[in-house]
């Protein structure tokens, strides 16, 4: 029995989203109603992960994208850049390259999934930063594809052996991580220190 393909969306939400949190909630909303299976990246992100949905609604991967930006802008006057692949490393990657309104999918074919990583710059992995990019081009890889090409002990001598596993797997297109559903928090707390002992409940 072959395992399930998944289908992870990655939406960032543009205009007012990011300052507005009960709109920000109700985007979420707006994605909740199309797969349970949704995972807020406050403030202005999320991730859903759309493979019951697929059946559900009987569409198109591209297809459930086109109607979450469609409902995004009609209901709430919110661009949106919509990214979908097989898990939330390449969904993330993918939205964050594409422009701003725009809708990005990186099919299951291994294939795909290699044209599409392999000549993006090491620095576009998650976990890569400035000091990780110094190590690995000092030694030669620029590319997630260099990085996918060399030996996973070579990637740990560098690294070390956990940073060093982590990113041969994210270079060759890897991440197990599900989307787990998340609420956004919906208090607020705040401090105010008196200048003196204060026991008046109505300052209070």
């Amino acid at each position: 029995m072959q395992p399930v393909q998944r289908h992870i969306l990655h939406a960032h939400f543009h205009g007012n989203a990011r300052d507005d949190p009960e709109l920000y909630q109700h985007l979420l909303e707006l994605l909740e109603n199309i797969s349970p299976r949704v995972q807020a990246l406050e403030p202005d992100g999320a991730q859903m992960d759309l493979t019951g949905a697929l059946r559900y609604f009987d569409r198109s991967p591209r297809d459930i994208a086109e109607l979450i930006r469609l409902r995004v802008v009609a209901l709430h006057g919110v661009q949106v850049t919509l990214a979908i692949a097989g898990n939330r490393l390449l969904a993330g990657m993918a939205a964050a390259v594409t422009p701003p309104g725009d809708i990005t999918v990186i099919g299951p074919d291994p294939h795909d999934i290699a044209m599409y990583l392999r000549p993006q710059p090491v620095s576009a992995l998650p976990g890569v930063g400035p000091a990780t990019v110094k190590t690995l081009t000092r030694h030669g890889l620029h590319r997630v594809g260099d990085l996918a090409d060399a030996p996973l002990l070579t990637t740990q001598r560098l690294l070390g052996a956990t940073t060093g596993q982590a990113l041969y797997d994210r270079a060759h297109g890897r991440d197990p991580r599900p989307v787990t559903p998340q609420p956004v928090a919906r208090s607020i707390t705040s401090e105010h220190l008196f200048d003196r002992d204060e026991l008046d409940p109505d300052q209070h």
